[in-house]
């Protein structure tokens, strides 16, 4: 072992290989990071010979070189090269969470590398000659949309759920079902994002039954908001009961300092129930039912990685 420690090369020899400058071109990488890229994989190699584990050719070998070189080119692909490849989902499942859910469209994408490889009026508004926010781009649009009397987009839905949580109904307490407390995809639960947020949860009713008096007994001078959870990948049959929206609404509207949020999920923007589609909740018809602010994950209808939330047009707090 101590013999073949001795005889690996040195990183001022390996320098000097043609092989060296020929990687540094080929992976367009500056010769200093190559240097500690070779100075890795020695690393490496040592440590396999030391524990046993180095089953390459022997150390002072021309084989060994090229062995070395390699696995060089190997490394080097694996932290010069890009991250994010194009794939072929085979998988069956179209809007797939691990493999970038929504495709953008091609006029999208066109439109994307247009704007890209120019100067954008991102916070610019053109026609006051000022400055203006980034959000306007989609928020009049999805006003538009859903009737909501402002929007914002954030990274997904669990960060729309943190950011409410945390401006509206921090150190309060917060009303959720208890058939209600989710974990969705990544290990994002409910109760964790509003424990992070500040917000004090209260459980009602049970696992399988809620009623509105569970809500009604619930409501404290502490209660801030009351929330209701799209529960997204499963649902509860048979011998159970939650509150609809227009209830949940109403029982808000009779406290002046208690918003009625709901988390929709996945949610739509068009209702797709006509055609024998889903029954997902319309973004649109849930604001005119009465919830104050809406959110749901946006990158699963519109193409990226979006989350929003709504208030709706009239008698928002």
């Amino acid at each position: 072992m101590k013999q073949f420690l001795r005889q690996l090369p040195a990183v001022h020899e390996l320098q000097k290989d043609s092989r060296f400058l020929d990687l540094v071109k080929k992976h367009e990488a500056d010769a200093e990071l190559f240097t500690d890229l070779i100075k890795n994989v020695l690393n490496d190699i040592r440590k396999e010979i030391v524990n046993g584990d180095w089953d390459g050719p022997e150390p002072g070998t021309q084989l060994f070189v090229d062995q070395l070189f390699t696995l060089l080119d190997s490394s080097a692909t694996e932290n010069f090269d890009y991250t994010l490849k194009r794939i072929i989902n085979a998988t069956g499942t179209i809007l797939h969470t691990n493999l970038g859910r929504a495709r953008l469209s091609e006029n999208a994408v066109k439109h994307v590398v247009e704007t890209a490889r120019n100067y954008s009026n991102l916070e610019y508004r053109l026609n006051e000659g000022e400055r203006g926010s980034r959000h306007s781009h989609v928020e009049s649009l999805v006003k538009k949309i859903t009737g909501a009397e402002a929007a914002m987009v954030v990274n997904n839905n669990a960060a729309a759920v943190y950011f409410i949580m945390s401006a509206l109904a921090k150190n309060k307490e917060v009303i959720v079902s208890r058939g209600q407390l989710v974990e969705i995809g990544g290990s994002f639960r409910i109760s964790s994002i509003m424990e992070e947020s500040g917000a004090h949860l209260v459980e009602v009713g049970t696992t399988n039954k809620t009623h509105l008096f569970d809500y009604e007994n619930a409501i404290t001078d502490d209660t801030g908001m009351i929330l209701k959870v799209h529960t997204s990948n499963f649902k509860i049959y048979g011998f159970s009961k939650t509150v609809d929206t227009e209830e949940l609404a109403e029982l808000s509207s009779k406290h002046d300092k208690v918003i009625f949020y709901e988390d929709l999920g996945s949610g739509v923007l068009y209702d797709f129930t006509p055609h024998g589609i889903g029954d997902e909740p319309v973004v649109g018809e849930v604001l005119k039912m009465g919830a104050d602010i809406v959110s749901f994950s946006g990158d699963k209808l519109l193409g990226g990685a979006t989350g929003w939330y709504y208030r709706r047009q009239e008698g928002a707090h």
